[in-house]
Formats: C-alpha cells, structure tokens, sequence
C-alpha cells in the first residue's frame, strides 16, 4: 500500500524496501494506510525531484554524506519518526505490473463517459458504483496503460474504447445467459434498444429488487445492478455492452450504432 501511495502522488519515487515498527503496524493497523499516505505526499511536497544525500528532517532538507552507496537517501519526517527507518532509492518507476484489464474497468470508463464531461473525482465514482477507492485508482491505472484514458486520467480515448467494445469485449468477457431469475433488465430488454427490438425472451441482471423476470447475465461488476437503477444514462451504457456480449448480429449492429452516438 505504500509503494502504492507513492505512485499515485506522480513521482518516479522508487522504494526497495520500507520497515515499519511493529508497534504501528500492531497497534494502529487502521491508521497504517493513512499514516503511509500523509508520508508520501510530505516526501514529494517537501523533497521535489531527490537529489543524492538528501535528508528530510521536520520537513527540512539536509544534505547528510553517506558512507554506504546502496543507501542514497535517509529520509527521516518528524510525526512519523520512531515509526519508519531507512529507505533504499533507485532510478525506476514503481508500478504494479500489468496483468491484463479486469471487467469493472470498462464499468468505471462508461461511469465517467455518462458524465457527459461534468467534473469528477475518483471519490465519487467509487460512491456511485460501490467499488473500493483502491480499486477505482488501480482500475484508472489499467486503463491508461491500455490507452483508454489519458496518462493524467482526465479525459477519455473515446475511440479506443469504442473499438475496444465493438472488437474485444464479448471474447475478452463472454457471457450465456443463464437460469430464469429477478432482476433488471439488460441488453436488449434495456433502452434503448427495448423500444426497437421486441423479444419474448428478456435478459436479466440478477438482483433481489428487479421487476422482471429473464435469463440471467451476469453483469461486468456485481454493483452494476444498483448503480444502474440510480443513473439512467449509465444504464443505457451498461445494456449496450451486455447486447455486445450477449446479442446477435443485428443487435450488436445497433448497440455499435447508439454507442457511437453517445462515445463520439
């Protein structure tokens, strides 16, 4: 976590290793996060582009001679002292290695695009949709290393997304419909398309509250369902890509055509 912290404050800050006391780590495990967060962002407000032998003591830079090459840096902050030792620098970026997009990443993209360009913060998607702030800054991350929003994670690669859905996603993320159960509807038994393509055989995200009953699909994120039902724009969304996973050609055809017209 806070390897993890010290990225996302945007730096090429690269820690080998961090040792914490064991009385943080034993008797304030709910403020370990917290603590390692306020640490990072005090490193690089304080400390800038690190110079060799630097120190950062009560929020002071001293120039400290090291003996010992493999140990660049002593950073030391004066409120997290007799908590944290030494750290090791190195001249490379940290960064969790990317292992693929997982399914909310699209879910949190088609949030942000039914925005409609409103301002948002990563807190707030996370409220809207239910998913962990971690897993919103870990997902926003995926995706730009994929292309599909900007480096600083402000603005949409509208086209790639939009090639994205329309080529990849019912491979990368299939779906049969299953059991007949409650929910919400989906895909062509949604809008848009409800009011173009009459069918018997409605499909269903499972959820306790819907109305309907249908094959079941499963949506890209268990919190789909909800967060659907309280913004009508991203529902349109989020049906659109379950009729690319699940629909035939001619609705594939159309959910292309209504996710251009709102994408582009």
């Amino acid at each position: 976590d806070f390897l993890k912290s010290c990225y996302q404050f945007g730096r090429n800050v690269d820690l080998i290793a961090a040792n914490v006391s064991a009385f943080d780590l034993l008797n304030h495990p709910q403020q370990q996060h917290r603590l390692m967060r306020r640490f990072a962002k005090n490193l690089v407000a304080v400390c800038g582009p690190l110079k060799p032998c630097q120190c950062i003591r009560h929020h002071t830079i001293l120039p400290i001679p090291l003996q010992t090459s493999a140990l660049p840096f002593v950073i030391r902050d004066s409120r997290i002292a007799n908590y944290l030792t030494t750290f090791a620098l190195v001249n490379r970026k940290v960064m969790k290695k990317h292992s693929g997009m997982r399914p909310h990443d699209i879910v949190i993209l088609l949030k942000i695009a039914a925005k409609k360009g409103k301002p948002w913060l990563m807190k707030d998607l996370a409220i809207e949709l239910g998913i962990s702030a971690s897993e919103v800054s870990e997902s926003l991350n995926r995706s730009a290393y994929a292309g599909l929003i900007t480096k600083d994670k402000k603005r949409l690669m509208k086209l790639s997304i939009l090639d994205f859905l329309e080529h990849g996603l019912r491979y990368v993320y299939p779906q049969i419909p299953g059991a007949r159960v409650r929910g919400v509807p989906t895909a062509h038994a949604a809008p848009p398309l409800v009011s173009e393509i009459v069918s018997s055989e409605p499909y269903v995200w499972p959820y306790g509250e819907g109305m309907v009953r249908g094959e079941s699909i499963e949506p890209l994120h268990p919190k789909v369902p909800e967060a659907c039902l309280k913004d009508p724009y991203f529902y349109e969304y989020m049906a659109l890509c379950d009729a690319l996973r699940v629909g035939r050609a001619r609705e594939r055809n159309m959910a292309i055509e209504e996710l251009k017209n709102r994408l582009c």
